[in-house]
């Protein structure tokens, strides 16, 4: 492998916002953002993780931006001129299927963590009483904390998405099973298990 690059780099050309759940899911069910490029990894995360997601966006707690690529250039419409997709994402795939598998009633989360006004119809788990949306008397005050910053992007290939997914996730170091273990004992060790963050 090398670092090496045939011409010197440019800064891409990037926007910042933060957008409404809505404005991530409703796209995707229209079409027009996918999910699915070919150097996106499939559908990963376990409830558990999609359920630490949500406690996240309950909490307030920040979540890493989802990287969009805006694929209205020429170059998108030239490549296939029917295509109606404006987006792409090239990171938080993951995070955004949580959100649908949310509105779609595929997800519950404890009961305890809802005021008990807020609770219409519970399920009973091994975990104790978890609601599912459909089980809420108001579902929107839930989707009204589900906001996710995103940045947007604009290259005109699927090779540049995926230099930028590269970046993305292979920067890192991966947490080992010690580290996770380390931090879990400290929090269960507070009176009152502290905010849980997740990424992807």
């Amino acid at each position: 492998m090398t670092w090496q690059t045939v011409k010197p780099l440019t800064p891409l050309s990037t926007g910042f916002g933060v957008w409404s759940i809505d404005e991530y899911t409703e796209r995707i069910r229209r079409g027009e953002m996918v999910l699915d490029a070919p150097y996106q990894r499939g559908r990963r995360w376990t409830d558990d993780q999609r359920i630490a997601l949500m406690r996240s966006w309950l909490q307030g707690v920040p979540i890493p931006a989802v990287v969009l690529n805006d694929r209205t250039g020429a170059a998108w419409h030239d490549s296939d001129p029917g295509a109606h997709v404006t987006y792409a994402v090239v990171d938080g795939r993951q995070r955004l299927e949580t959100a649908l598998a949310w509105q779609a009633g595929n997800l519950a989360i404890p009961t305890s963590w809802l005021p008990t006004d807020w609770i219409r119809v519970v399920e009973d788990t091994d975990d104790g009483p978890y609601v599912r949306v459909t089980g809420l008397h108001a579902p929107r005050r839930i989707a009204r904390l589900m906001d996710l910053p995103c940045v947007r992007a604009r290259v005109g290939t699927v090779a540049d998405e995926a230099t930028i997914y590269l970046l993305v996730n292979g920067a890192g170091t991966p947490h080992t099973d010690a580290d996770l273990d380390r931090a879990a004992r400290i929090a269960n060790s507070q009176a009152g298990p502290p905010p849980s963050s997740t990424t992807g």
